[in-house]
């Protein structure tokens, strides 16, 4: 199994069908465009499960997103589960809508793309963005 590196713990990918979106831009311009994967630590603790999810550039080692958290005051929390993470996995559609909503200003440039082996639209209904299978 494939593993990438995060804090000092060799974390398990998880094969299957990649989440990928495209965008048309991003928060911070035009740079942002193009496919992007969207990848979810997993973490256990007892009875607990923490998930942590994030985007990097298509075909990138996916655990470089979650590394660069490390020491940022605004991913202290998120940082916490990831460097403890016993696996990596393609993100699901409620893990994808859910940062879509707390990353509106790249939201909005959000297109279609694929979850689970299905094709979707990134849509915006009633203040939300949702996924909307193909």
């Amino acid at each position: 199994m494939r593993t990438t590196k995060i804090g000092d713990r060799d974390v398990p990918i998880n094969p299957g069908p990649k989440t990928v979106v495209t965008f048309s831009a991003g928060r911070g311009g035009p740079d942002e465009s193009g496919d992007w994967e969207f990848w979810t630590t997993v973490t256990t603790a007892g009875k607990l499960m923490y998930t942590n999810t994030a985007r990097c550039r298509s075909d990138a080692d996916p655990g470089e997103r979650f590394r660069r958290m490390e020491g940022l005051k605004e991913y202290e929390s998120a940082w916490k589960m990831s460097r403890n993470a016993d696996q990596l996995r393609p993100a699901t559609i409620v893990e994808l809508e859910s940062w879509f909503n707390s990353h509106c200003e790249d939201a909005r440039h959000a297109g279609s793309g694929e979850v689970g082996g299905h094709k979707f639209n990134t849509v915006q209904k009633d203040g939300r963005y949702i996924v909307e299978l193909a």
